[in-house]
């Protein structure tokens, strides 16, 4: 091997080893979810929705150890699948533009008869391409269409007529393809597991070349054929047992032939780059609290063209600004997830987990795609202002407030410490809290107002708020008005007897209810109290259209509006709402339990509005102008909104999944086994659901496009008005228990929120008892376990899930397969690789007994990311605290497997590697240098237990340091420059993890 050190010069600059070389921990690598897509019609976009390494796979079907990074893939999930996941990959050469797509497919098929280019009649994958990314609203004769099903039976090579189709372009044969198929074509007497397509594609058929923009514009339709024949694409909701549509196309983006003003950027990385980023010298300070606070900078420039960096390196001293590699190497790291902005673009990220009272001294260096970090600021410079100093901690301060953690799919605390919600929604009227509202409220059972505040005992609200404190409830979710219970006995109303934020709501917003902010004032310092957390809607928009008599925006109730339809495109009911935000402001602002503002309960729902075309624009538009004043008073605290269409593709979810606007994903989840766990006429009704609501969290877990929470903040039976002997109360409780492990399991930031619904009216309304001890379960388990949630980015994982007998090794479970003649095994899981979770839950329907009786069940999980020591915690989710064990298992080939123990109804497992007992320990290497004139000859030791060895080099005057990974190589020649002095030094590292001390360091002098 002989090259330059002056080639590498600029590689990842680690740390300033003639003291100790003191290593820099890395952050995580972006997974392949992280990053926003855009789907802005212009040039004014923010992130790239994928990359294209560069290099020159084999194109054989297959993915080969190291031919393609999958730390670049990108992919979406299917919704009413269990074969649910399609992965992209990329990678470009001079000749050729190369795609990977992996596709999940039980059943493939490649039947159809017809024409040879008629390609969306079997399963198969259309690649539409933009080559100079004009983003028409049509394919344009410029564009490529290359389409061809899994057999190559059907092909085509196409070009765009500018009229919304397209027409031949030129021969196949110029396109290389190869398609892996794993299993059978054309055979339903066996599940299949999918197939990987590759395809070289020229770019002399591209436009003729590389595009000098640095990016390329495509989308892919995958054409799924479920059931053979000519492809039959028809809903039907009616189904239980199969997808709604069983034939379908999955579009990554766009809509193919309507034209690629909404294509997928690809940026094409560079093949070699030996230049830095620019550095980051503008940073700025805002919202500094006692444990976090807002950082701000340019997002900065790496290679003029089209550049992008990958990952931010975040570091921040107490001593001293860091102005030198020393006090870099010295200086400690802030991991995280964040996914840098094309250049030019403004970044605002949360570091929290600092010291209240604390002086802090930070610095910020982007990496690109080749490991080249941006230099340090120089001393002298701005380097100064990059300095805050974090105010105390006020009086009930406790951990802050709530963020999604920087690393992970999960919430934390401001202090950095992890946040599991468990959640409970509360209400004005509702029995719990009513005596804190004083104002008369119409009770139709008396029917009379009544002032609850003075008709209650003293401390009711106390005792109540007391008792969900108890039970591990944390986060309580609160309409500031509530329309819900207006009735058209009450002869009151519609000015009295309802719980109003502001009647009438005017665009002066002089009309407020001073008791209902004091309501919430009040609340959220009961909830202060007890440690729960308080999110707030601010406008009851799902009663605005039926209850419009009663609503404050009426102008026949002195508001300004005639039809609801006007709440999100009248200017002065806009002027109101941001009125109302301000209002509210000033009242949670103070509070350090304020959760979050959902800024619209399901903003995709008709309810409040008619669903004229174009509404989703309208509402989108609306929203985004809500949330930039809300944001201007308020940086402190996360927004959001909800979201309650469920119907597969979720078209409509493109603003809630694929944007960056909001702090995490919120879903209310009314699929409709959970709207009627009856509807289906199951024998019993507490499975579906939870298989139902695992299908909606993958869907929006794995389609989000960056690690932000998701979170569901309402399900239940709102389809049935009470229970009977079809649908009991003790069923409503094992559908509740089950939705709420397998919404965690499959990715969930956290417990779902159950609304009582009118079956629970009865109580108050609010949960039964059981379902409260259901919620002590899963608090219990979040505040024991063990599984680092903080840094998880969980993402659907259940096909990597078996369950196999000892005794004659047959195959009990992988998602749904028959378990001998137990009956059936439902597994629900997600996992990063190292870290993750897994429900198991006995399906009833077809089973009555233990789930694994006499056959000795044994699990296990495959497709880890490293093998080491794995700890093992088996939950029982029916009893309060109850670990049932913990284990230490050594995974064998990325293989965990170890013994169930008997369960009757439903079990959980998490599982992480050990770091801590799985490193390890190496001793250092040897080095040894030999000169002769400018050629050098350098050789070392290979630790045991080693797997390679990393290089650190430095001129004398240490202006950079670099490294380089050798391997497992032990030689090296070099030729350096004349009138150089050089330190070298080298650590072994493991695939463990594990890394070595520094081998003795070698000073070379160049005459």
């Amino acid at each position: 091997m002989r090259l330059s050190l002056q080639a590498y010069s600029k590689k990842i600059l680690t740390s300033f080893f003639p003291i100790l070389l003191l290593a820099i921990p890395s952050t995580l690598m972006a997974s392949a979810n992280n990053g926003y897509y855009h789907k802005s019609t212009s040039s004014d976009f923010s992130f790239y929705d994928a990359m294209a390494t560069y290099g020159t796979p084999t194109i054989d079907g297959q993915i080969e150890q190291g031919e393609w990074n999958t730390d670049y893939s990108r992919q979406i999930y299917k919704y009413d699948r269990d074969d649910n996941r399609i992965r992209y990959m990329f990678k470009y050469d001079t000749a050729n533009l190369y795609i990977l797509i992996e596709v999940d497919d039980d059943n493939i098929w490649d039947d159809s008869s017809g024409s040879a280019w008629q390609t969306n009649q079997d399963d198969g994958v259309e690649i539409y391409i933009d080559p100079d990314s004009s983003r028409d609203a049509f394919l344009t004769q410029n564009d490529r269409v290359v389409a061809f099903t899994v057999t190559g039976k059907n092909y085509r090579f196409d070009r765009g007529n500018n009229t919304g189709s397209t027409e031949y372009y030129g021969e196949f044969s110029g396109i290389r393809k190869a398609v892996g198929i794993k299993g059978t074509v054309n055979n339903l007497s066996d599940t299949d597991s999918g197939y990987i397509v590759e395809t070289a594609i020229p770019w002399q058929h591209l436009g003729g070349s590389v595009p000098v923009i640095g990016y390329i514009s495509l989308n892919i339709i995958v054409v799924e054929d479920d059931d053979g024949g000519p492809l039959t694409i028809q809903y039907d909701e009616t189904r239980w047992d199969e997808p709604f549509e069983i034939d379908r196309y999955f579009k990554w983006f766009g809509d193919g032939l309507t034209g690629p003003s909404n294509y997928a950027r690809v940026l094409l990385l560079p093949s070699s780059d030996t230049l830095t980023p620019s550095p980051v010298n503008d940073i700025t300070f805002s919202a500094i609290n006692p444990f976090s606070a807002l950082i701000s900078f340019t997002s900065p420039n790496d290679n003029p063209a089209a550049g992008q960096v990958v990952k931010y390196h975040i570091k921040y001293s107490k001593s001293g600004i860091i102005s030198t590699e020393e006090a870099w190497a010295s200086a400690t790291s802030f991991h995280n997830r964040f996914i840098p902005k094309i250049a030019g673009k403004k970044e605002t990220l949360r570091i929290t987990g600092l010291d209240p009272k604390t002086t802090y001294h930070f610095s910020v260096r982007a990496e690109d795609s080749h490991g080249n970090l941006s230099p340090l600021v120089s001393p002298g410079s701005a380097q100064s202002n990059f300095s805050f100093t974090t105010p105390a901690s006020p009086s009930g301060y406790g951990k802050g407030k709530i963020y999604p953690s920087p690393s992970g799919r999960f919430f934390i605390h401001e202090d950095g410490t992890p946040f599991m919600p468990v959640t409970e929604p509360v209400g004005i009227t509702w029995l719990g809290i009513r005596d804190l509202y004083d104002m008369p409220l119409w009770d139709d059972t008396f029917k009379q107002l009544i002032n609850w505040n003075e008709s209650i005992e003293s401390g009711f609200a106390k005792k109540y708020i007391e008792s969900l404190s108890l039970k591990g409830i944390n986060l309580v979710r609160i309409f500031i008005e509530d329309l819900a219970f207006a009735h058209s006995n009450n002869p009151y109303a519609p000015d009295k007897g309802i719980s109003y934020l502001e009647f009438p709501a005017t665009e002066s917003g002089e009309h407020y209810f001073q008791e209902t902010l004091s309501f919430l004032d009040d609340l959220l310092n009961l909830c202060a109290d007890y440690g729960i957390y308080v999110t707030i809607t601010p406008f009851d928009t799902y009663f605005y259209k039926d209850y419009w008599r009663y609503n404050p925006y009426n102008i026949q109730n002195g508001g300004m509006l005639s039809s609801s339809d006007q709440f999100v495109t009248d200017s002065r009911a806009i002027s109101s709402q941001k009125k109302r935000l301000k209002v509210l402001h000033d009242v949670v602002s103070k509070h350090h339990n304020f959760f979050g503002w959902e800024m619209m309960n399901e903003w995709d729902n008709h309810t409040f509005a008619s669903l004229d075309p174009g509404w989703e624009k309208v509402r989108i538009e609306w929203i985004k102008d809500l949330l930039g004043y809300l944001r201007s008073i308020d940086s402190d605290t996360m927004a959001f909104i909800s979201s309650v269409i469920w119907q597969p593709q979720f078209e409509l979810k493109d603003f809630l999944l694929l944007g960056d606007y909001f702090d995490f994903v919120c879903i209310h989840n009314y699929t409709k086994s959970v709207k009627d766990p009856t509807a289906s006429g199951d024998s019993v009704s507490s499975i579906r659901p939870a298989w139902d609501s695992k299908r909606m969290i993958q869907y929006v877990t794995g389609n989000s496009v960056d690690s932000r929470p998701v979170l569901d903040l309402e399900f239940g039976p709102i389809s049935l008005e009470e229970y009977s002997s079809e649908y009991t109360l003790e069923d409503d409780e094992d559908v509740f228990n089950n939705i709420i492990w397998a919404e965690f399991a499959s990715g969930a930031g956290g417990m779902g929120l159950r609304w009582p619904g009118k079956t629970l009216e009865y109580n108050g309304p609010r949960l039964s008892d059981n379902m409260l001890n259901y919620q002590k379960n899963m608090a219990d388990f979040f505040g024991q376990t063990k599984i680092p949630f903080r840094n998880i980015n969980s993402l659907p994982f259940e096909r990597n899930i078996k369950v196999v007998s000892d005794k004659d090794g047959k195959i009990l479970s992988g998602g749904d397969l028959k378990m001998l003649s137990e009956g059936y095994l439902k597994v629900f899981a997600s996992s990063n690789g190292e870290s993750g979770v897994v429900y198991l839950l006995n399906d009833k329907r077809l089973s009555s007994g233990n789930i694994t009786g006499n056959v000795d069940a044994t699990m296990q999980i495959s497709g880890l990311e490293n093998d080491g020591n794995y700890l093992i915690e088996l939950w029982n989710t029916r009893e309060q605290g109850e670990l049932i064990t913990s284990l230490s298992v050594e995974s064998e080939s990325k293989t965990l497997s170890f013994p169930l123990p008997d369960f009757d109804r439903d079990y959980f497992v998490g599982f992480s590697i050990d770091r801590t007992s799985t490193q390890t320990v190496l001793v250092p290497p040897i080095l040894s240098a030999v000169v002769s004139g400018i050629h050098m000859d350098m050789s070392w030791t290979m630790p045991d237990g080693a797997d390679g060895v990393t290089l650190y080099y430095a001129p004398s005057d240490l202006s950079y340091i670099g490294s380089l990974d050798m391997g497992n190589t032990t030689l090296l020649s070099l030729d350096l420059f004349s009138g150089f002095d050089y330190y070298v030094a080298l650590t072994a590292y493991a695939s463990t993890g594990s890394t070595s001390a520094y081998s003795n360091i070698e000073r070379i002098t160049i005459p």
